[in-house]
């Protein structure tokens, strides 16, 4: 019964730390919407859509770039550098021992993780002119 409990926990903590994207404009903005977060139309550029969210990482706000209705990037800005290094050790837990073989230290490619539906590159970076910390998602496939 223990063991039970603590998969459904870790299952809920998954869940509720992850934002999924997908290749798809319209399946990733429903997503989005399905989570209860509303996504704005950037005024220059209309590829380009913003939203913040609140997780157990923190608080973040997330640009995803859209280029003929497929998910060319997803930036996820966080205050905390180690916010962005706990997005980057979900992936790594999930992701095969191939995969990981080829995981440098904060880029690697990764497939059908709890951030994107897909085979993508993920890195984290920190934005210097922002002091923001990145967690950057760029779909491969």
């Amino acid at each position: 019964m223990k063991t039970i409990f603590l998969i459904l926990l870790i299952t809920i903590t998954i869940n509720t730390n992850a934002q999924k994207f997908y290749k798809d404009k319209t399946a990733t903005l429903n997503a989005i919407k399905e989570k209860g977060y509303t996504c704005a139309q950037d005024q220059k550029n209309p590829s380009i859509y913003w939203y913040k969210r609140f997780d157990s990482y923190g608080q973040s706000m997330v640009q995803l770039t859209f280029e003929n209705n497929y998910l060319r990037k997803a930036v996820v800005a966080q205050l905390n550098a180690s916010e962005t290094l706990d997005r980057m050790k979900d992936i790594y837990k999930t992701i095969s021992s191939e995969e990981a073989l080829n995981f440098e230290l904060y880029k690697g490619q990764a497939t059908n993780t709890q951030y994107y539906s897909g085979k993508a590159l993920y890195q984290i970076s920190n934005d210097q002119s922002t002091r923001d910390f990145l967690f950057v998602i760029i779909p491969l496939d």
